[in-house]
C-alpha cells in the first residue's frame, strides 16, 4: 500500500520520491527473502538496484546494501558465482564508504570480505 501511494506521488515529483520507492522495493525484497519466495525477492531487489544505479554517487550506501542483499539472495538460491559478484560490488562500495565514515562502514566492509572469500572458495 505504501508503495502504491509513493508511486502516485512520484508522478508529480519523481526525483524526490525515487529514493523512497527504491527503499520500498528493497523492503519487499527483504520480506520475500524471509518468506523464501526468491523470484519475487529478486524482482524487487532488481527494481531497487535500477533506481540506485541512476545516481550511484548519491545512493552509494544504498547501492552497497542492495548488492549485499542480492548476494545473500543468490546464496539462498545456490548461485554462488553470482553471489560472489554482488558481494564483491558491495565490498568495494563499503570499503570506499569506510574511508569516509570508518565507524559506520568498516565492520560491514570486513564482513563482506569474509563472505566474499568463502564464496570464492566454493
Amino acid at each position: 500500500r505504501a508503495l502504491k501511494i509513493r508511486k502516485k506521488l512520484a508522478v508529480s515529483t519523481p526525483m524526490e520520491l525515487e529514493f523512497d520507492i527504491a527503499g520500498s522495493y528493497n523492503n519487499l525484497g527483504n520480506l520475500y527473502t524471509a518468506m523464501h519466495r526468491h523470484k519475487e525477492a529478486e524482482k524487487y531487489y532488481s527494481l531497487a538496484l535500477e533506481i540506485y544505479k541512476k545516481n550511484p554517487s548519491l545512493y552509494k550506501s544504498s547501492l552497497a546494501m542492495i548488492y549485499y542483499n542480492l548476494g545473500i539472495l543468490c546464496c539462498h538460491m545456490y548461485n554462488y558465482e553470482l553471489a560472489a559478484r554482488y558481494i564483491g560490488n558491495a565490498t568495494e562500495l563499503y570499503e570506499k564508504l569506510s574511508e569516509i565514515s570508518p565507524n559506520a562502514y568498516t565492520e560491514i566492509a570486513n564482513a563482506c570480505k569474509v563472505l566474499l572469500k568463502a564464496l570464492n572458495n566454493q
